[in-house]
């Protein structure tokens, strides 16, 4: 029998929450590639520092995965 959309979003929801700590790890893990992927951009000194300095200061530390977030929009954007 097919699932539902709630179904399919309610599962989608479990697996997520599963490995959001993870992804939060991955994320932090990946900041030193980031930034250096930003310094070959063509960007001044001023503009790469304060790129740096928001990666490792703000977007680590606020960092978050919301499940019902998702959630909500997948069901939004299936429907459509």
């Amino acid at each position: 029998m097919a699932r539902t959309v709630e179904e399919m979003a309610s599962k989608g929801k479990r697996k997520l929450e599963a490995k959001k700590e993870d992804m939060k790890e991955m994320y932090r893990a990946a900041i030193d590639h980031m930034i250096d992927a930003f310094r070959k951009l063509p960007f001044g000194s001023r503009i790469k520092s304060r790129y740096e300095k928001m990666v490792r200061e703000v977007a680590a530390a606020n960092y978050y995965v919301d499940p019902d977030k998702w959630k909500s929009n997948w069901k939004r954007n299936i429907t459509m």
